[in-house]
């Protein structure tokens, strides 16, 4: 799945993730589970990140302040608790 209009694949700081295009009451605002129905589906990007298997990027939105997640909020989450640094991904905006 991509973001509407021109995007690009990129390799994008995990840090640099910052909130959500979409609110949600599902995740905290450092992307950690806030909720005990995420718990199997979380569970399961974990376990394909322990396995090795690839996983689809990310799609964000470049935004002056950072970016922000339109689909993969549990592969953020995972990847943060994972403490990767970094995540692939299709980015819309414009560069900085």
């Amino acid at each position: 799945m991509r973001a509407a209009g021109s995007t690009r694949l990129e390799v994008v700081p995990l840090h640099a993730v910052v909130g959500t295009v979409e609110p949600t009451v599902n995740f905290d605002s450092d992307f950690r589970p806030a909720s005990s129905a995420l718990r199997r589906r979380w569970e399961r990007v974990a376990l394909a990140h322990r396995k090795g298997a690839v996983l689809p990027p990310v799609v964000l939105s470049r935004h002056p302040d950072g970016y922000y997640v339109v689909d993969g909020r549990h592969r953020v989450s995972v990847a943060r608790a994972l403490r990767h640094q970094e995540i692939d991904a299709w980015v819309s905006g414009p560069r900085q």
